[in-house]
């Protein structure tokens, strides 16, 4: 019985997160509105305040009419587009932009990418915030090294993958094939095809002795007959091809 491996959750893209950011703040704009309770209190206090029907009124149909202007302004697709723009803005400004060894790191560095994490110090490269900052500092260096860590790991199970892949490539050929094809017939085990043919030849031999021995042989006295040797061996073999 084979168990199904559990799926391993696919990690979140650099776009998804930009595009979960966008959409938490612009839900932010389609909230109820509602006054302070500050506000409020002022307001019950004056001398003329306003009716609470009359505010309550207002604010519902202020949030109604944001609501609809953020699912016309703000549509999924929309918020995916803007994602994907802001993304690409940080990709060319990568490309484009040059920063001195001064820089720690530039600010849209992919830290998945082994290029960027071989530029980090192994240390945080600015003395002063050693002393002012000693628990950042460490938890700077910290971080580091883990991503280090991780790097060459990926690059053993990257090596163990191509290891694995050239492997399958070479025995694929033995493999048997739905229709129960394959070189793997042909390999010796317990009931195969090698030990039913070995069985077969087993029983043919046999019978071959036997028929070899059930041959006439020349007398005790050795007279020569009037075939020579090689006509005798020739005639037996002749006579044993005629019997099968």
């Amino acid at each position: 019985m084979v168990l199904n491996a559990p799926v391993p959750h696919a990690l979140p893209t650099v776009i998804s997160l930009k595009q979960t950011f966008l959409e938490s703040q612009t839900r932010l704009l389609s909230l109820n509105l509602a006054p302070t309770r500050r506000w409020r209190a002022d307001n019950a206090a004056a001398v003329e305040p306003l009716p609470v029907a009359a505010i309550d009124d207002a604010l519902l149909g202020l949030t109604q009419i944001l609501q609809q202007h953020a699912r016309r302004i703000y549509p999924p697709q929309s918020t995916r587009l803007i994602a994907e723009q802001i993304d690409k803005l940080y990709q060319t400004e990568n490309e484009t932009t040059t920063w001195d060894s001064g820089e720690l790191i530039a600010t849209n560095a992919d830290l998945s990418d082994e290029k960027s994490i071989a530029s980090l110090p192994p240390t945080w490269p600015v003395t002063k915030d050693l002393d002012a900052l000693p628990m950042e500092a460490k938890r700077y260096a910290d971080h580091v090294s883990v991503l280090n860590a991780l790097v060459a790991r990926r690059a053993q199970v990257h090596e163990r993958i191509e290891q694995l892949c050239r492997l399958e490539k070479a025995i694929r050929p033995y493999r048997i094939s739905d229709n129960g094809l394959g070189l793997q017939e042909n390999v010796v085990t317990r009931g195969g095809e090698v030990e039913r043919e070995l069985e077969r030849m087993r029983m043919l031999l046999v019978r071959v002795s036997g028929r070899i021995a059930s041959l006439p042989t020349p007398n005790s006295e050795g007279k020569k007959g009037t075939h020579s040797i090689a006509g005798a061996e020739e005639d037996k073999i002749q006579q044993l091809l005629r019997e099968f």
